[in-house]
């Protein structure tokens, strides 16, 4: 669990105009890192994922995204079949899903749908 910090600014800080600059690097500074973390996993914290994880196809998020960090890493054949035959299923049980709420997924169908065939047939090919 992450611990509270604790900020001291003078009076001379707290009464300075903030920039815009400044405004927009705040949240680099403070924000947790974006879709990965630096290690390489899935932040779930991170608005880009947890919009997703907490909608109403979040469970079928979840396993999709869980299982495509083992489908991009499958190095032997086997498990490479393995994870690709998991991989489609979580990606149609989750496409599924989104197709019940057109309204609230439209824009992340639209955009993911040719990108992901695109990653299947390349990591079938390899």
């Amino acid at each position: 669990m992450e611990q509270h910090r604790v900020c001291v600014l003078s009076k001379e800080e707290s009464r300075s105009p903030l920039n815009l600059e400044d405004y927009f690097d705040i949240d680099r500074k403070m924000s947790k890192p974006g879709f990965k973390t630096a290690d390489g996993k899935f932040n779930w914290h991170c608005s880009c994922v947890s919009s997703y994880v907490t909608s109403p196809c979040g469970y079928f998020f979840r396993k999709f995204l869980s299982n495509m960090e083992r489908f991009m890493s499958a190095a032997d054949e086997v498990n490479n079949e393995e994870a690709k035959t998991s991989f489609e299923r979580y990606y149609n049980e989750l496409t599924t899903c989104m197709n019940k709420y057109p309204k609230y997924y439209q824009p992340i169908l639209e955009q993911y749908e040719s990108s992901l065939r695109e990653v299947l047939s390349e990591q079938t090919k390899s």
